[in-house]
């Protein structure tokens, strides 16, 4: 989770979902800046925060990005694999989903979305990865002082690892089970 106390706004950063670039389009030196803050580690779940920060930022304008669990996990491979020092070639996505050799990535972003914003307030808005210049104008509109904007150009996860290649049907499995909170919650459907 992060917030911003001045301007009442909070963010559950779900990885692979595009928080990173939303911290960093609010982030413009010398040209109006909103800072984020947060306890411990920045993709903490609502649950996990203590009782005094749930209360202090419940009535702030709470936003959740949520992404089709199928690319968010290839995203989190892609993102996995291209880090320095691994080896492609030994480590498909079937097998990086389901093992646990490859744990080097943190376990957390394996988790589902829902993991992140179970027990959000009520009043929390919810909106799809592909619309995430949505979850930019919320933000932007909920600051009192005017600023700057800058949304840096991501490179797609999918472009990179081909979807049709990597979801064999022991990958959807392992997708439909693991993240089937995700696809209730969301509404997302799920391939077999």
């Amino acid at each position: 989770m992060l917030w911003n106390h001045e301007h009442k706004v909070a963010f559950c950063h779900t990885p692979r979902t595009g928080g990173s670039a939303l911290r960093e389009a609010f982030f413009v030196p010398y040209l109006g800046t909103l800072e984020w803050q947060h306890t411990g580690y920045k993709h903490s779940a609502w649950k996990e925060l203590d009782r005094h920060t749930q209360d202090r930022i419940r009535d702030y304008t709470m936003i959740c990005v949520h992404r089709n669990p199928y690319d968010r996990m290839i995203s989190m491979y892609q993102h996995w694999i291209m880090r320095p020092g691994r080896d492609t070639e030994r480590c498909v996505f079937e097998d990086w989903i389901q093992s646990t050799r490859y744990d080097l990535y943190p376990r957390e972003h394996r988790l589902s979305q829902w993991h992140y914003c179970e027990g959000l307030p009520e009043h929390t808005i919810y909106i799809p990865f592909t619309d995430l210049h949505r979850a930019f104008d919320h933000i932007r509109n909920h600051v009192r002082q005017p600023l700057q904007f800058w949304l840096r150009k991501t490179n797609g996860s999918v472009e990179f690892v081909e979807p049709d290649r990597v979801l064999t049907p022991a990958a959807l499995e392992w997708i439909n089970q693991h993240h089937a909170d995700d696809f209730q919650q969301f509404g997302y459907r799920q391939k077999h």
